[in-house]
């Protein structure tokens, strides 16, 4: 991964893409993406089907091609089914590159320092005070290229991600990201409070039977305990 010199350093962008299809089949359209991504240079990364009781699937695949060829495989796209919605997402990563590249350089020559230091340890507590040292700056740079390995792959490899749909499921405000989980939301929303008044008017006509039966017990209820107390003679007055 060049960087160029030290005053001036290499772009290094990461990029990807988020692509909503409709398609009529699922299957066969995540077929050819899988053949789409072998003729790019790439592959599948990870792929989820799913199939509904009424034969509605969904599906969302990932496959990942070679940076140069994202542009051309957007495209191609277009060739599986109708595009709904596509995101492009291009971060700027030469800053985070360039650090760890230096990093693992100075970790490597600190190693080299140390690995010389233990061939001239004078005693077996300073051979193992350096040994313990070297170790945890092994392990650090391994690290260290452990995530300049991830930050290289990044910027080579472009990932789509594709969703696939079919023509019922989608919609004028079929969408993904915020728009989409704010969509999901609401739909929610409106379904629960549908089912809410659902409720209400299922109980409703049960609810006036009861009032129409309670009031008249009540009334007489009333009147019994009036007629208990009219009933009921005073108590007589009290003599100073």
């Amino acid at each position: 991964m060049p960087t160029g010199t030290d005053s001036t350093l290499t772009p290094q962008v990461a990029r990807s893409a988020e692509v909503s299809l409709r398609v009529t089949d699922v299957m066969v359209a995540a077929q050819r993406l899988r053949e789409l991504a072998s003729a790019a240079g790439g592959q599948v990364t990870a792929e989820s089907l799913v199939l509904d009781a009424k034969d509605q699937s969904y599906s969302a695949v990932v496959i990942s091609v070679d940076a140069d060829k994202l542009d051309s495989t957007l495209t191609a796209l277009a060739e599986v089914g109708t595009v709904e919605s596509r995101v492009i997402n291009s971060e700027d990563v030469t800053t985070q590159v360039a650090d760890v590249n230096a990093r693992v350089a100075a970790l490597n020559a600190s190693i080299q320092r140390l690995q010389e230091l233990s061939k001239k340890a004078g005693s077996v507590e300073e051979l193992v005070r350096v040994e313990t040292e070297l170790s945890n700056r092994i392990a650090e740079r391994d690290s260290m290229v452990a995530q300049q390995k991830w930050l290289s792959g990044r910027v080579a490899q472009s990932q789509i991600s594709v969703q696939l749909i079919t023509p019922e499921q989608a919609g004028p405000l079929q969408t993904t990201g915020f728009m989409g989980g704010l969509l999901a939301g609401w739909n929610a929303l409106v379904a629960t409070g549908l089912t809410l008044l659902t409720v209400v008017g299922a109980l409703l006509p049960f609810a006036a039977v009861a009032l129409l039966i309670a009031l008249p017990l009540l009334f007489w209820r009333r009147r019994v305990r009036a007629r208990k107390r009219q009933s009921v003679p005073d108590p007589p007055p009290t003599v100073d």
